[in-house]
């Protein structure tokens, strides 16, 4: 298995300049949105997953964790975002929901990394 590149060493990602208004192709019109983040959104997803390599599996109780967001890996279905925020001793779920314990087979990643502009 391959190490994990390190969230500073940007060499493994590509990203792409946003294309000027007079560029190689002179059509008059910068690049779109969405064409920026189309050709930007493997570098994304590799920075993502690089901060989420490095981020501690923790299997305590939602009272126990620092305010932030989460990866809440579940035992049944997809790992889902939580937020956990001061003075509280539950994590709030995507759903609304709060849950204040942690089953086994269970954890949480994190706190996420937010990104910088």
């Amino acid at each position: 298995m391959m190490p994990s590149p390190s969230f500073h060493d940007l060499s493994h990602v590509a990203v792409v300049p946003r294309r000027p208004l007079l560029d190689a192709f002179p059509d008059g019109y910068r690049e779109s949105d969405r064409d920026y983040v189309e050709n930007n959104l493997a570098a994304a997803v590799a920075l993502l997953d690089a901060a989420q390599a490095r981020a501690p599996r923790l299997t305590v109780r939602p009272a126990a964790l620092a305010p932030g967001f989460y990866w809440y890996l579940r035992k049944a279905g997809p790992a889902i975002v939580v937020e956990k925020r001061e003075g509280e001793a539950f994590v709030r779920l995507t759903n609304a929901g709060r849950q204040s314990w942690l089953a086994e087979g269970e954890a949480f990643v994190g706190p996420l990394v937010a990104p910088s502009a």
